[in-house]
């Protein structure tokens, strides 16, 4: 029974020589099985590598070259292969196979492969023969900006939200004109956090008066409980002022309980806050007015006749009900924004059907939708092909769509007895415009796939960095994993985040504590050279401009001192 290997690979620890490997393991197994591999990268620059690798050493195996001889041994151990000789030829059929028949050689972008499931779902997506991918998604963005704000005149609704928009830009200080900013925010429409939210809500805010209605709800129980708790304080001060107390005959004068009741009936109840000593003030006289007080008996009928009892009123409203107060504000907020998405998003789809365009952004979530409906046999049907094994390079750059996609195939395979392969490392994860999450080869893997299934193998040894290098990056990666606990712990603190601390301290130390790296033995690569430098912080501006300076400099220090580029 074959599994899930997944090698967690540290930079210069030779993930690249470990797919081809691999790939040219299951080569010699089956000369056929190039065109039942799918390895999938994330550019074309890193699948020409991996194509260009692999074919390298079937070569040099084909001739004997002293280059692939850690190739040789390892498939001289683990294959079938009798000899030096049978190797050869058969290095040399393989690789006649593959170049006879390259198109089947499926090393590509994950894109590429998205594309080509897509091309076979065109009916299901509604396009017309002779659609057109779209790779620039910022040109059809911008033309829908442009059509949303033409549009606003014809829209009451989207006019509202588009001034309510700008009110919030000019409150915190910003520009009134808002163009700028809703194309900053219509990015958003590309993130699989908003699209994800589409799936979850799709019945309910995309139909526009089911949207207005749940806005309608929100404010309404805003104002509510804003008006249950500023009547009561109201009511609260009036009786005072009718009785003719003042603050200073309360127990800590307008700093005790006068001042609740003053935000309680003035202040915006985001910011309100109830101590424990005006909470332990209900019910307890001797809490409200020093002993001696001039006017204790006219205080005490008060205290009886009204204020107690609005006291307790406004505690046990907040302590029932602002939860769902705070919720509702906090969705209201939002749904102005979010209702601009939506229409930002159906102006992007009238352009694509009007152009038969299809996004390659949208790709992920289209075959999430397709996939989830459907058993892995029937996507490779449609699409025209059939994969058994699979291997997923720079993994963690992997959204979360793209892993739901390939989850089910992946599954289908391991379920046939087939091996498969993924090679990543969290540190190196950058892609986040692509929506990357690394949070899933982290750990969230091992929730999808059997313990069983999984094979774990740490590429621990550096192979392209020089001695002093490495020995930085394992002291600054360790010394990054105490610090980080240590700022967690000091950050968050109270019981009820105890598994939270547990939670990220453990992660931390995973992913930056476990992989320490070592040189190849019988390394005689020079020492290396490392500079740190650290500077005030004066502003990014500041900072910027020094950086300007000092980078470019200290390379050409380097280069004249005879240091090539690709020795920095």
């Amino acid at each position: 029974m074959e599994n899930l290997t997944i090698y967690t690979a540290s930079a210069g620890s030779g993930k690249t020589y470990q797919l081809a490997l691999n790939y040219i393991r299951l080569l010699f197994e089956a000369p056929d099985a190039y065109q039942r591999i799918l390895a999938v990268t994330f550019t074309n620059k890193a699948s020409s590598e991996m194509k260009r690798r692999i074919l390298d050493k079937l070569y040099q195996l084909s001739i004997g070259d002293a280059r692939a001889d850690d190739y040789a041994s390892f498939l001289l151990k683990n294959s079938l292969l009798a000899s030096t000789e049978e190797l050869k030829r058969k290095s040399e059929n393989l690789l006649k196979i593959i170049l006879h028949n390259y198109s089947a050689f499926y090393v590509q972008t994950i894109d590429k492969f998205f594309q080509w499931v897509i091309r076979g779902f065109t009916r299901e997506i509604g396009l017309q023969n002779g659609y057109n991918l779209e790779f620039n998604r910022n040109r059809i963005l911008s033309e829908a900006v442009d059509k949303l704000i033409f549009s606003m005149g014809e829209d009451p609704q989207l006019k509202k939200w588009l001034v309510r928009f700008a009110q919030d830009k000019i409150t915190q200080g910003k520009s009134w004109d808002i163009n700028t900013d809703i194309h900053g925010l219509s990015q958003e429409v590309f993130r699989e956090s908003y699209q994800a939210l589409q799936i979850e809500v799709h019945d309910t805010l995309l139909m526009k008066e089911k949207f207005l209605e749940l806005i309608g709800k929100l404010d309404k129980v805003i104002a509510e409980f804003e008006k249950s708790i500023q009547t009561r304080g109201a009511r609260a001060l009036q009786n005072i002022e009718k009785a003719g107390i003042s603050y200073d005959d309360f127990k800590h004068k307008d700093k005790g309980i006068p001042s609740v009741l003053k935000k309680a009936a003035f202040k915006p109840l985001k910011e309100f806050t109830i101590a424990d000593r005006i909470r332990n003030s209900v019910d307890d006289f001797s809490m409200w007015t020093n002993k001696g007080n001039a006017n204790a008996n006219i205080f005490k009928q008060l205290y009886h006749e009204s204020l107690n009892e609005l006291l307790k009123e406004i505690i046990d409203i907040w302590d029932s009900n602002s939860q769902r107060y705070f919720t509702a504000l906090v969705l209201r907020s939002n749904l102005d924004t979010y209702g601009i998405l939506n229409d930002i998003a159906e102006k992007i789809h009238e352009i694509t059907r009007e152009r038969n365009l299809f996004l390659i952004s949208d790709s992920s979530l289209f075959i999430k939708n397709i996939i989830a409906e459907n058993d892995a046999p029937f996507i490779y049907e449609k699409a025209g092909n059939y994969f058994n094994h699979f291997m997923l390079d720079e993994f963690q750059d992997t959204s979360r769509f793209q892993w739901e996609n390939f989850l089910p195939l992946i599954q289908n395979s391991l379920a046939g007895g087939y091996a498969n392969l993924i090679v990543g490392d969290v540190k190196q994860s950058i892609y986040r415009w692509r929506n990357s999450d690394w949070k899933i080869l982290a750990g969230e893997i091992h929730e999808s796939i059997s313990e069983t299934r999984i094979k774990q193998e740490k590429l621990n040894i550096n192979y392209r960095s020089s001695r002093n290098i490495v020995a930085f990056n394992n002291s600054v990666f360790s010394s990054a994993t105490r610090i980080l606990q240590r700022l967690i712990h000091a950050e968050i603190d109270g019981r009820e985040m105890e598994d939270y601390v547990l939670y990220w301290s453990d992660l931390s130390k995973k992913i930056y504590g476990e992989p320490r790296q070592h040189l190849a033995s019988g390394s005689h690569k020079e020492e290396g050279y490392i500079s740190c430098k650290f500077e005030a912080d004066s502003g990014k501006e500041d900072n910027l401009e020094y950086l300007g300076k000092w980078i470019p400099a200290t390379i050409m220090d380097l280069q004249n001192r005879k240091f090539q580029a690709k020795d920095i």
